[in-house]
């Protein structure tokens, strides 16, 4: 009645993000890589984000044979789907990378948008990303956590720059907006600071964590990512890596952690093993790595990546 629009934001997409044997417990996940199938209820099929593998959803679970397959998670697709049915007046469109493959589709959706014919979008990233749209007043942030719990030490920075970039998009016309955010942890510094557009005050609280850990920028990291098709001859050789530098690198005063799977262990094919050293002076790990110079040189089975101070641990 109010003609105004809102936006339910989720960093996900697909229908359920999980597929799971009630049997053995296993989650359904890409053979190429060591990720959850996706499941899209449009085709009808499971995708792989990493990869793009396709395949139908199986009727027995390919570990055990269990016929129970249980679907869980949810992501944008499913999120479109409930709005629907929740308004059913309402006209409900959705924003991500497999509702924009068409050509033009972002036009088309800009141009409906601004002319109200859309009253509520469902989005992921791509709907926040300096969007200048007056109607919308209202902004549903779902299952912000997400990007919280995420193995990496910037998850909190991440997750602040995504809430306070979403929450800018609502009341940027005459009338004033309104956030509101689901998560389990309300009290967090990165929402509550988020909300408020506090970066020196998420940069204060921040920085404590950073400097009791020697993270950036109280510290310099070194990242070494050995990938291969054979699983053996990865951790073998990330095992060599690791005694010729670890030495060195305590002779330094370097941390080293490691090696050990990455947290996306496979993907495409490549099994991946990382380690990683923290070091007060980025000079002290511009010194570590002549020492292992040799071993850090890639061949036709093994590759070897060297990222310093790298924006992702996964």
């Amino acid at each position: 009645d109010r003609k105004e629009q809102a936006l339910l934001f989720l960093n996900r997409r697909g229908y359920h993000t999980t597929i799971l044997c009630t049997g053995c417990e296993e989650p359904l996940t890409c053979r190429d890589c060591d990720i959850p199938m996706t499941f899209y209820k449009a085709p009808g099929h499971l995708l792989c984000h990493y990869c793009g593998r396709t395949s139908a959803p199986p009727a027995r679970c390919p570990a055990c044979g269990h016929t129970c397959i249980r679907f869980t998670g949810f992501g944008t697709e499913l999120v479109e789907h409930a709005a629907r049915s929740l308004f059913p007046h309402a006209r409900v469109a959705r924003m991500d990378s497999e509702a924009m493959k068409a050509r033009d589709a972002h036009v088309d959706l800009f141009s409906k948008i601004r002319s109200r014919e859309i009253d509520i979008l469902v989005g992921t990233q791509m709907a926040a990303k300096g969007l200048d749209f007056p109607g919308i007043t209202l902004i549903g942030v779902v299952a912000a956590d997400t990007s919280l719990l995420i193995p990496d030490f910037r998850s909190a920075e991440r997750t602040f720059q995504l809430v306070t970039q979403v929450a800018g998009r609502s009341g940027r016309g005459a009338k004033e907006g309104r956030v509101l955010v689901q998560t389990y942890s309300p009290d967090h510094y990165a929402y509550q600071a988020a909300l408020g557009h506090d970066y020196e005050g998420f940069a204060e609280k921040e920085l404590v964590h950073r400097r009791e850990a020697r993270y950036p920028p109280f510290g310099s990291l070194l990242r070494i990512v050995i990938q291969g098709e054979d699983e053996k001859a990865v951790r073998e050789r990330s095992g060599v890596i690791a005694e010729a530098l670890g030495m060195g690198a305590a002779s330094l005063g370097i941390t080293m952690l490691g090696p050990s799977p990455c947290p996306l262990s496979r993907i495409k094919r490549l099994f991946r093993y990382h380690i990683v050293f923290r070091a007060d002076h980025g000079r002290d790990l511009e010194e570590l790595i002549p020492r292992g110079e040799r071993l850090l040189s890639s061949t036709k089975r093994i590759q070897v990546l060297i990222d310093r101070d790298p924006t992702s641990m996964m």
